[in-house]
């Protein structure tokens, strides 16, 4: 099943990232203001590396996996001064998204790696990029 979703999402990456990001522009209206036009693509991109690296998560049955990466997007976003917000409601809509393309069968399955996800993002961590720099 989790390989299925995994081949899916991957086949879709396209499609999957544009209703994504469209659904977070409605949920985050300043979203749309602070990246628009041109500087808007660049997040179509980032949004499929996201789904990338669920899909591979998936195919390896690994919430972990996925929540390892999320840990090091934070760092990565957090260093760029990106709100942690931005994040955490980009993870909601591709929760959403992906629940409508794939229904209900695939929706509990799918949650559990987004879960984890999520739990992994509110964790407060050392950041030892930044404790390396002032040390």
């Amino acid at each position: 099943m989790a390989h299925w979703i995994s081949q899916e999402i991957l086949a879709n990456l396209e499609t999957l990232s544009q209703a994504i990001l469209a659904r977070q522009v409605e949920i985050q209206a300043d979203l749309a203001e602070r990246y628009s036009g041109a500087v808007f693509v660049p997040h179509v991109w980032d949004t499929q590396i996201v789904l990338q690296n669920l899909a591979q998560a998936l195919a390896l049955d690994s919430p972990l996996l996925f929540s390892d990466y999320i840990s090091w997007l934070k760092i990565v976003l957090e260093s760029r001064e990106i709100p942690l917000r931005d994040l955490r409601i980009h993870l909601h809509c591709m929760q959403q998204i992906l629940s409508q393309q794939f229904g209900v069968d695939h929706a509990a399955h799918l949650a559990e790696f987004l879960d984890a996800a999520r739990a992994e993002l509110e964790k407060t961590m050392p950041n030892i990029y930044y404790t390396r720099l002032r040390g």
